[in-house]
Order: structure tokens, then sequence, then C-alpha cells
């Protein structure tokens, strides 16, 4: 029995021990907490995804901008309980600026990823600039601007259910009569 337990022990360990360098093996780190007036440069290539946090109260105003040099790439952000709040891209392409806003509706960390977009392209590889062009408190008409898209993207998806719902009494036309 003794030694059972033992065997135990040492398993218990090893898979504690083990699980500590899962995210490194993976390719994920912890989020790269971002400031405002720091800029961050890096390289990236296809199939790579950088995270980072934005530790925010309720009702920031923040404002990204990431330059693209040589990749084209999207930023999405997700809401502090995990769920995707937005996906930011413009037409730009590899090269050129893309911007992305957004007002906290709650505390707390979200998190904002980067990821190229390449088209099938596995080689892709280029740099972007990622910087805080502006975090500061929302402002009245901003506040109330974002509670109106809130509420229009609600009633948008309400009636996308409604209308979802009638399709089965849609029917494709028989054959034509014969003339």
């Amino acid at each position: 029995m003794k030694q059972g337990g033992f065997g135990m022990r040492r398993l218990s360990f090893l898979l504690y021990f083990g699980l500590l360098f899962v995210p490194a093996i993976n390719g994920q780190t912890q989020p790269e907490p971002l400031q405002a007036r720091k800029d961050v440069e890096k390289s990236m290539r296809a199939g790579q995804t950088h995270s980072y946090s934005l530790n925010l109260e309720k009702d920031q105003y923040v404002q990204l901008a990431i330059e693209q040099n040589g990749i084209d790439v999207m930023l999405r952000v997700f809401l502090p309980s995990g769920n995707l709040l937005r996906e930011f891209d413009s037409p730009t392409g590899d090269e050129g600026t893309d911007y992305a806003e957004l007002i906290s509706e709650t505390a707390g960390i979200y998190r904002v990823e980067i990821v190229p977009l390449n088209d099938g392209n596995l080689s892709a590889s280029g740099k972007y600039r990622l910087k805080v062009v502006d975090w500061r408190k929302a402002t009245d008409e901003e506040l109330q601007f974002s509670r109106n898209q809130s509420t229009r993207k609600a009633k948008g998806l309400a009636l996308v259910l409604e209308t979802s719902q009638s399709f089965d009494q849609f029917r494709l036309p028989g054959p034509m009569p014969p003339k």
C-alpha cells in the first residue's frame, strides 16, 4: 500500500508540474498588459496569435491603432467574461493602420488578440505596431451612442430570430406547367 501511495503522489506531482508548462508548449502565455503611451512592436507570422490585456473601469473609452507592415491582421476584443465583444479589420491589406474603439460596459480585464489574415498563405509574415491612442473616461455622448448601438444590435438579433422561425413557410416554386 505504501508504494502505491508514493506512486500516486509522484504521479500527482508530475501532472501538476507538467500542467505548469502546457501554456509554454502550446505557445500561449499570459496576455501582455497594454499601457497608455507605450507602443508594442512585434513580428508575426501565419498561425500565431498575440494576446494583450486592458484593465478597464466601467465606462472607459479606449482607442487602439494597429499599424500593419507586411502582414494583414485582425484585432479581436473579448469581454472580462471571455465572450467575444467585437472584431476589427479594415480593407487596408498588409500595409496601413486599422483602428478599434471600445467603451467598457463593465469593469474588468478585457483581452485583445491580434491574428494574421493570411488567406491561405502559410508563409505570411510581417510586423505590426499596436498603440493605445486614447484611454479615458467616456463622455456622456459616447456612452449614449454605445447604449443605442447595443439596443440596435439586440433589436436586430430579435428580428432575425423572429424571421428565421417563419422560414419553413417559404417554399420553392414547383415545376413550371407545360405550355
